[in-house]
């Protein structure tokens, strides 16, 4: 074979390597652009997500494709799937090296809550030291002691959200205090009157006084709010 022959050969070979890189190298982010870039639903852009993921094969890939599919399915409340796919991204990324874990930990702590899956919830967020999400996790589990510190602990950071009285009042109506309940929960209520969280909390206060009447239309404004939250996101039942 001619030398010229043997370097066209040569030159070709690493151009086909090169471009099969690139190919493998793009697809993924091929899939997220198609997932993000067609203005998709939440439902419809899954699939693309889960191809993204599928065809990974580089660390970097698989870990940018995984922080990126695990908020689309916590946004549709696939809470186990979300877990299936953080775990992947626990062991590929065991020293917390990518830049984007603390974000990525924030998140998937609320599928392990809303999975009761509370000692793995209370391991990620006291790594992140999510305190919101520590006093959420203890007033779930009836350690209201551990909740209220972790509650001071907000307010001592001289935080400016109203958030905190939202657990102040769930702890309170743990406690059997209705009353301070309502004053706390309103605090929130009064600069956020379309949270959820706090709206089924006045619900749950106003069963405990026996009004069924004004727990009923509490209840029933938080699914609205939800319902109109879950067609803008394009989640469907």
């Amino acid at each position: 074979m001619k030398t010229d022959s043997k370097i066209a050969i040569g030159i070709s070979s690493v151009l086909i390597a090169i471009g099969v890189f690139l190919f493998v190298w793009i697809l993924p982010f091929l899939f997220i652009w198609l997932s993000f870039g067609m203005n998709l639903s939440n439902v419809e852009s899954l699939p693309y997500l889960k191809k993204a993921v599928q065809y990974s094969i580089f660390k970097t890939q698989k870990l940018y494709t995984l922080e990126t599919i695990i908020p689309t399915l916590l946004v549709l409340n696939k809470n186990e799937e979300a877990i299936s796919y953080y775990e992947t991204y626990e062991k590929l990324n065991p020293s917390n090296e990518d830049i984007d874990t603390k974000a990525t930990k924030t998140l998937v702590t609320y599928a392990y809550i809303r999975t009761k899956n509370y000692d793995k919830a209370l391991e990620i967020a006291k790594d992140t030291n999510n305190l919101y999400q520590q006093a959420k996790i203890y007033i779930e589990i009836d350690e209201l002691e551990k909740a209220k510190e972790t509650v001071e602990k907000i307010f001592s950071t001289k935080t400016q959200s109203k958030l905190p009285y939202l657990y102040v009042a769930q702890i309170q109506l743990k406690e059997g205090y209705p009353n301070s309940a309502h004053n706390s929960i309103d605090k929130l209520l009064k600069i956020n009157p379309k949270h959820v969280d706090a709206l089924e909390t006045k619900a749950r206060i106003f069963e405990v006084q026996g009004n069924k009447t004004q727990a009923e239309i509490h209840y029933l404004k938080a699914k609205q709010i939800k319902d109109e939250r879950n067609k803008k996101l394009g989640i469907e039942y």
